[in-house]
C-alpha cells in the first residue's frame, strides 16, 4: 500500500511538473507569436520602404527636361497669343513642336527667334503649310546642346 501511495504521488508530482513547464512553454509561443507579428509588420513596412526608394532613385535617374522646356520658351517671347502650339514631345535633349501661327508679325518673331538663338545644336523644319482660315502650321524639330 505505501508503495502505491508513493507511487501515486510520484505519477502526481511528475504531472504537476509537466504541467508547470507546458504552461511555461506554451507561455514562451505565446511571446514568440507576437514578437514574429510585430516583426512582419515592420518587415512589411521595410519592403515598402525600399520599394519606395528604388521609384525615388529610378526618378532622379530619368533625364530632367525642365532646361529644354525654358528654351523652347525662348522662341515663343515676342510671338501673340493668337498662335496656338497644337502638340509638343519635350525630353531632356529633343523636342518636337507643332504650332499654328496667325499672322505674319508672329511668324516673323518665332523665326527671328529661332534665328537668333544658341541654344540648340540642329534646327529642323519638316513642316511648313499656309491656309487662309488657319494661318501657318510648323512642325520644328529640335536638339539641345
Amino acid at each position: 500500500m505505501v508503495a502505491f501511495v508513493v507511487f501515486c504521488l510520484g505519477i502526481l508530482a511528475l504531472f504537476i511538473v509537466n504541467k508547470t513547464t507546458l504552461t511555461n512553454t506554451q507561455a514562451g509561443v505565446d511571446q514568440l507569436k507576437t514578437q514574429v507579428k510585430a516583426q512582419e509588420t515592420s518587415e512589411q513596412q521595410l519592403i515598402l520602404l525600399k520599394d519606395r526608394l528604388a521609384k525615388i532613385a529610378s526618378i532622379k535617374s530619368t533625364p530632367n527636361a525642365s532646361k529644354s522646356i525654358t528654351n523652347v520658351d525662348s522662341l515663343f517671347a515676342n510671338v501673340s497669343s493668337a498662335s496656338t502650339m497644337n502638340e509638343a514631345n519635350i525630353t531632356s535633349s529633343k523636342m518636337d513642336i507643332s504650332l499654328i501661327i496667325r499672322s505674319n508679325e508672329d511668324l516673323t518673331s518665332f523665326i527671328q527667334n529661332i534665328k537668333s538663338t544658341k541654344l540648340f545644336n540642329t534646327i529642323n523644319l519638316p513642316s511648313f503649310t499656309y491656309s487662309a482660315n488657319n494661318g501657318y502650321s510648323i512642325a520644328v524639330s529640335l536638339t539641345n546642346k
